[in-house]
């Protein structure tokens, strides 16, 4: 999985979040599978003002779980490479 991390605040997008985490699964259920554990796991730590939820279905290609001031985005191969939302965060 290709993973990239990127600071909203230094972006200047600090309206978004703290951080997005951005990944490219293999497939759109993988995708989901992902998101769906990533949040599960945040919700099982019972961490006190985080909610932490996922968007999308199995047959999505952008999976969005959000993990309070975080959020994980999970992408195709093919969706990550159409909306390329970490060029758009860092153009100045």
């Amino acid at each position: 999985m290709d993973l990239r991390v990127v600071d909203l605040e230094a972006c200047g997008r600090r309206d978004l979040g703290t951080f997005a985490i951005v990944g490219t699964g293999q497939t759109t259920h993988h995708c989901r599978r992902l998101g769906d554990l990533v949040a599960r796991t945040l919700k099982d730590l019972k961490i006190p003002a985080l909610d932490a939820f996922c968007w999308g279905t199995k047959n999505d290609e952008w999976v969005l779980a959000r993990c309070g001031p975080y959020a994980v985005h999970l992408f195709t191969q093919s969706a990550r490479e159409e909306y390329q939302l970490e060029a758009l965060w860092t153009r100045p």
